[in-house]
C-alpha cells in the first residue's frame, strides 16, 4: 500500500462533508437544494457488528447502496472529521490544485458513477440540506467524491509493506488453498480502530457477485475482500508510475479493484481479469494476488498492473513456479520489472519450501498466522489487517491492530462468507 494513502482518501471524504457541523445551507445563496437527486423511498443497509467491528450491509442497485452508505454513516464521518482533519494540513490545497484538475483524464464504470451520485444523496438526506463544504467555499460535486477515488493516482506516495501469499496442493491438508494477507500502515495512522466490514450484495439483474472487504466508512474500493465465487483479493501497489496520455481515460485504481473482484468467477480467474484490463486501465502500480477454490492444481495468480500499455495492454500475469504448490507477493514486480531481494518475501518461501521438502507439516489456519507474523512491516509500519482467508470453504479468520500492536497479536475472528453474503435483511423505511 502507498505510505498514508487510505488517510488520504479517507480524510478527502470527510472533509467533503464539512457542512454538517461548520455550514447552515439555508442562508448560502449558491446552495442548489433543488438540484439534488430526490431521497430512495427506502435505506438499503443495515449497520451491525460481530465481535465489536462495525458491519455495514448494502443492497439493492448501484445509486441505492450508495445512498444507504452515505445516510448511514453522516455521523461517523463527522466525528472524526471534527477529531482529525487538522492533523492534514495542505489536504484542501491538494485537492484543489492536483487532483481536481486531472479529473477529465479518469474513466469512471457509470455503475460507480450511480453509486456515487447515490452517496451524495444519502449525505444530504441524513444532513436535510444540500451538501455545503465550507473549507472550499462552495457545493459538494460529483467531481469531489470522484477524487476521492483517483487520489492514490494522483498523490504517487510510497508503498508500504503489505505481504500476500496462497498454499495448496502438498502445502495445505488435503490439498485446499490457504491465503494469507497483511495490509501494513504506518503505526500512528489515524485509521487504527475504524476498520470495519462491509458487505456489498449484487444489484438485482447485474449478475455480479456480492462480496464483502475490510475496510473504512466512506471507501468505494476492496484493497482486501473475498467475493460469493470464493475469489480472493489482495493488492499490494508497487512504486512504478506509468504515466500516459492524459486522453487515455484512466481508470482510479480504487475503482479498478472493484471492477477486476466484481468480474472474477472461481472458474476463469485469469480471463475474466485479462478482459476487464482490455477496457481499463490505471496510471498507478499494482500488484494483485487472487486465489480461487480449486479441486486440484494452481488456484493462485499474481496480476502485475502498470500504465504501460505497450506491454501486455498493462498487463503480466504471474503464475506459479511449475510442480510449486505456492505464490507469494510483495510490494514489488516480480514479472514485469526486475525484482530487488524481500525479506518478507525470503522468509515466506523458506518456510513454504520446508514444508514441501517434509521439514515443517502442511500449513493450517493456525499455521497461516504464524507466518504472516513472522513478517511485520519495518520501520514504523504496523501489521493494520492480517487476514486468512479458505477459500474453497468460504471463510475468513480476520485480526485488527491495536494501538502499536500488530494485528497477528490481537483476537482473531472467523466469518462464514456464505452465511454473511447470503442473508436477508429487512429495509428501514
Amino acid at each position: 500500500m502507498k505510505q498514508d494513502a487510505g488517510r488520504l482518501t479517507i480524510l478527502l471524504l470527510f472533509l467533503l462533508v464539512w457542512t454538517f457541523c461548520c455550514s447552515d445551507n439555508s442562508t448560502n445563496p449558491d446552495s442548489p437544494v433543488n438540484n439534488w437527486l430526490p431521497p430512495t423511498e427506502h435505506v438499503n443497509g443495515e449497520l451491525g457488528e460481530i465481535e465489536g467491528i462495525p458491519l455495514l450491509t448494502l443492497w439493492g442497485t448501484h445509486y441505492e447502496q450508495g445512498y444507504a452508505h452515505g445516510y448511514l454513516f453522516a455521523p461517523e464521518i463527522m466525528e472524526y472529521l471534527e477529531k482529525e482533519l487538522n492533523q492534514e494540513p495542505g489536504l484542501v490545497e491538494f485537492v484543489e490544485s492536483v487532483v481536481l484538475p486531472t479529473i477529465e483524464q479518469y474513466s469512471v464504470p457509470p455503475e460507480y458513477l450511480q453509486e456515487m451520485e447515490g452517496f451524495l444523496a444519502g449525505m444530504g438526506a441524513r444532513a436535510g440540506a444540500a451538501v455545503y463544504v465550507a473549507a472550499f467555499e462552495r457545493t459538494l460535486t460529483l467531481n469531489d467524491v470522484i477524487a476521492s477515488t483517483c487520489i492514490d493516482n494522483a498523490a504517487h506516495l510510497q508503498s508500504t509493506h503489505c505481504t500476500s501469499f496462497c498454499a495448496w496442493d502438498a502445502a495445505t491438508p488435503g490439498g485446499s488453498p490457504i491465503t494469507g494477507r497483511n495490509y501494513d500502515q504506518p503505526e500512528d495512522d489515524l485509521n487504527t480502530g475504524r476498520y470495519m466490514f462491509i458487505i456489498r450484495r449484487s444489484p438485482p439483474g447485474s449478475g455480479i457477485p456480492a462480496w464483502i472487504t475490510v475496510n473504512l466508512p466512506g471507501s468505494f474500493n476492496c484493497e482486501t475482500a473475498m467475493n460469493s465465487e470464493g475469489v480472493t483479493f489482495a493488492t499490494q501497489e508497487v512504486n512504478v508510475i506509468r504515466e500516459t496520455s492524459a486522453s487515455a481515460g484512466f481508470c482510479p485504481e480504487f475503482l479498478l479493484q472493484r471492477k477486476l473482484l466484481e468480474s472474477a468467477r472461481a472458474a476463469s480467474v485469469v480471463a475474466d481479469v485479462s478482459a476487464v484490463l482490455q477496457d481499463l486501465y490505471t496510471n498507478g502500480g499494482e500488484a494483485i494476488l487472487m486465489s480461487w477454490p480449486s479441486g486440484q492444481g494452481a488456484c493462485a495468480a499474481v496480476f502485475e498492473i502498470d500504465g504501460d500499455l505497450t506491454t501486455g495492454h498493462g498487463l503480466t500475469v504471474r503464475y506459479p513456479e511449475p510442480a510449486i504448490p505456492y505464490i507469494i507477493q510483495t510490494n514489488q514486480y516480480y514479472e514485469r520489472l526486475t525484482p530487488t531481494a524481500s525479506t518478507r518475501y525470503s522468509t515466506i518461501q523458506g518456510h513454504l519450501d520446508s514444508i514441501i521438502a517434509g521439514t515443517y507439516p502442511p500449513l493450517t489456519v493456525d499455521q497461516a498466522w504464524e507466518l504472516l507474523g513472522q513478517v511485520p512491516a519495518g520501520g514504523n509500519q504496523v501489521i493494520q489487517i492480517a487476514v486468512v482467508f479458505e477459500p474453497a470453504a468460504m471463510r475468513m479468520h480476520v485480526a485488527f491492530a491495536g494501538q502499536g500492536t500488530h494485528a497477528t497479536e490481537c483476537n482473531k475472528i472467523t466469518l462464514d462468507v456464505s452465511d454473511l453474503l447470503d442473508g436477508t435483511f429487512n429495509t428501514y423505511n
